[in-house]
């Protein structure tokens, strides 16, 4: 049996040479281990995944059994896993959150937005357990873990408490310069853009789109049922996620974004591109070139010929002028 314990915002894995409790849920108790300090040693005898080692379940004391979902603190979304320099610092226990359905896919992921903030932030979650037939939105309260996601904190192991229903989430009009932005992450936006490349795989379809010197990459998984040219003029609709890196300072910095759209209808095309393309004018451009081309070696050999022709034409009357002098001198000889 596996354990993992929050310590004081620090996870650490416990081992039990044990079978697992029937009937028991260790989620969000707070419990005192005793066992045997351990971990893997790599190649540079380092210390690396340390975990603690126990015999059985009588080294796991229970100090407060876990709270009732219903009664976890309710935290807002700006508010999750959010850093407080006082003693008082919750630490990695359940906590509900309050939000609207942005989108819920199939493999587990939710995205809501927390309409009572000022301004309202959206969040993420992974849910616990098959979650219902969730719509877009939905008014939702869920129980869950915080953890980090690619940039802002989101619920893990969320269990969904309550549902009401709801009408579908209006999507934040953005541009492509202000992606990636933190008010962006886990939101529902819109951006306009020109189809750069699209590429298809057995996990859905991938567009580049640009607006300006702008790009972003757009995501739908399953696919899409056409091809889009380059140029196309396309609205797309979806969940726009952010990824980040440390930068100077330890602080987390937003590089880059995706948009991964719920579903085909999520992308509108606006025009399609225009005929002349560059592909096609430099297909124009060769024809034309080999068309001149062509027509120069034409009238080149039509010169040569002409050329040799009438060479061969003045040497026949010299020659006819040359026998009908001869002729001429032979009369007179003859006279």
């Amino acid at each position: 049996t596996r354990l993992t314990l929050a310590l004081v915002r620090q996870l650490l894995e416990v081992r039990l040479d044990a079978a697992p409790e029937p009937e028991h849920d260790w989620a969000d108790t707070l419990v005192e281990v005793t066992g045997l300090a351990a971990g893997s040693i790599n190649d540079r005898r380092q210390l690396v995944q340390p975990h603690l080692l126990v015999d059985s379940w009588r080294q796991v004391a229970v100090i407060s059994p876990p709270l009732p979902l219903e009664d976890a603190p309710l935290v807002s979304a700006a508010g999750l896993l959010r850093f407080q320099s006082t003693a008082d610092a919750p630490h990695l226990r359940r906590v509900r959150l309050r939000g609207q359905v942005l989108a819920a896919l199939p493999d587990g992921r939710l995205f809501l937005r927390d309409a009572a903030a000022d301004p309202p932030v959206a969040f993420s979650a992974l849910t616990a357990q098959a979650a219902p037939a969730l719509q877009p939105g939905d008014q939702v309260e869920l129980a869950g873990f915080p953890e980090m996601s690619g940039f802002s904190a989101r619920l893990a192991e969320a269990r969904i408490l309550k549902r009401e229903e709801g009408t579908p989430p209006a999507p934040r009009v953005a541009a492509l310069s202000e992606l990636p932005s933190a008010e962006s992450d886990s939101e529902l936006v819109t951006v306009e853009g020109a189809v750069v490349s699209q590429s298809n795989s057995a996990s859905g379809t991938e567009w580049q789109i640009q607006d300006g010197e702008n790009t972003l990459l757009a995501t739908l998984p399953g696919g899409y049922p056409g091809q889009l040219a380059p140029q196309t003029r396309v609205r797309v609709r979806g969940i726009c996620e952010i990824f980040s890196s440390v930068g100077r300072g330890f602080r987390a910095v937003p590089v880059r974004a995706r948009l991964l759209l719920r579903s085909d209808a999520d992308l509108l095309v606006l025009q399609s591109p225009p005929w002349w393309t560059a592909g096609r004018l430099l297909g124009l451009v060769a024809v034309l070139g080999t068309a001149i081309l062509a027509a120069s070696v034409w009238i080149t050999l039509l010169r040569r010929r002409v050329a040799r022709q009438a060479e061969s034409l003045r040497a026949r009357i010299a020659s006819a002028a040359a026998l009908e002098e001869r002729q001429r001198i032979a009369r007179e000889f003859h006279d």
